[in-house]
């Protein structure tokens, strides 16, 4: 077994979307030092607040995110392969 299939084994994999909303996260971050909204995240991707929803809580069940319920700009990246930051 390499490397790389333990990896896939390891850290689920993305799809295009879901890779492109983490890019714009971790960005909109650097430059803001606070994570986006639904809505700011929406209008980087060019999705609708809906289409953002699904693949956040498909990034939540991957374990790719973290969100504190109920609390706005609460997203954090994480590295599943690690369980951290």
């Amino acid at each position: 077994m390499t490397a790389d299939s333990v990896t896939a084994e390891v850290v689920p994999l993305l799809t295009p979307t879901q890779r492109q909303i983490l890019e714009f996260i971790r960005g909109f971050f650097a430059v803001h030092r606070y994570p986006p909204t639904i809505r700011e995240i929406g209008d980087g991707v060019h999705l609708s607040p809906s289409a953002i929803h699904y693949q956040v809580g498909q990034l939540l069940e991957k374990g790719w995110i973290r969100r504190v319920p109920g609390l706005p700009r609460t997203i954090e990246v994480l590295d599943p392969a690690t369980g951290g930051e």
